[in-house]
């Protein structure tokens, strides 16, 4: 995790990871956001997740995915590449 100009950021390679991909998102914007991921709001309120899923798995490099959730910004590059910030309050 980097703190960069006040702003808290987690960027996470979930390519080879033994977790899904909502998983990997779940626990980064625990971390960036500070708080227990059971904690969090149901994801599947925000975004579906099998859609997720079938990105993280398709051959277009340029299509990635982002949106907000539980007070952190969320960008997921197809590939597994996954940047979590601070949404600023």
């Amino acid at each position: 995790m980097s703190k960069k100009q006040d702003k808290i950021t987690e960027r996470v390679s979930l390519s080879g990871s033994d977790r899904t991909v909502v998983v990997g998102i779940v626990e980064s914007v625990a971390a960036v956001t500070g708080r227990d991921p059971l904690d969090l709001p149901p994801i599947v309120e925000v975004i579906d997740c099998d859609a997720l899923e079938t990105l993280f798995f398709e051959p277009d490099p340029s299509l990635f995915v982002s949106f907000e959730y539980a007070g952190a910004s969320v960008e997921l590059r197809r590939g597994g590449d996954l940047v979590v910030s601070l949404i600023d309050a």
